[in-house]
């Protein structure tokens, strides 16, 4: 039987089926969903779970089987509802610095991995800023080209920062240019 989340590659389903199966969130939600004892699911009983629910024998047909990807899609969107049912944020008042034109300037400077003009601002994932329904703050951007926003994505935050370094050492860097650049003020 294939595996769900070894390799990330594939169709976009199949890739959406990995990585959720890597979402701690998703894995505790689907812990709670199942009445399991915390601490949430393994990776490997999430992918299981999908597997046996979308009645797929190999990760492949998560793309080709109409059967398989309306219940990938279900599960994915009853996920993404709880989330956002119970957003930290809106329930404690708290609300994400969002700038528009914060991230109409990141989107001015030059990617971070090519140099060449950058067409996304790319909001951290990964570091606990973000998650599934969530973006990191406005604040958190950094620029970047949409082929190379697009890798990121697909290779997982991980494997882009070995070869290409921290997150939050490019959003560091944006960020003194935005104070530098008086785009960004601090009073005090």
């Amino acid at each position: 039987m294939g595996n769900l989340h070894n390799g990330i590659k594939g169709g976009p389903a199949s890739r959406g089926a990995a990585l959720l199966c890597k979402n701690p969130v998703f894995l505790a939600w689907l812990g709670v969903m199942q009445n399991r004892p915390q601490p949430a699911l393994s990776e490997e009983d999430a992918a299981q779970w999908l597997r046996k629910a979308c009645k797929v024998t190999t990760r492949a047909m998560i793309d080709h089987d109409a059967y398989a990807l309306n219940m990938f899609n279900k599960i994915r969107r009853a996920f993404s509802e709880d989330v956002r049912a119970v957003r930290p944020e809106k329930q404690n008042g708290y609300q994400p610095f969002r700038n528009r034109e914060y991230l109409d300037w990141v989107k001015t400077l030059p990617c971070v991995v090519t140099e060449q003009p950058a067409d996304d601002p790319h909001h951290l994932i990964g570091h606990g800023q973000g998650g599934m329904g969530t973006k990191a703050p406005d604040l958190f951007a950094i620029p970047m080209t949409r082929t190379e926003h697009t890798k990121l994505h697909d290779m997982g935050y991980q494997s882009w920062e070995e070869q290409h370094g921290s997150q939050w050492f490019y959003v560091a860097k944006t960020i003194e240019r935005a104070v530098f650049e008086g785009v960004l003020e601090f009073r005090g």
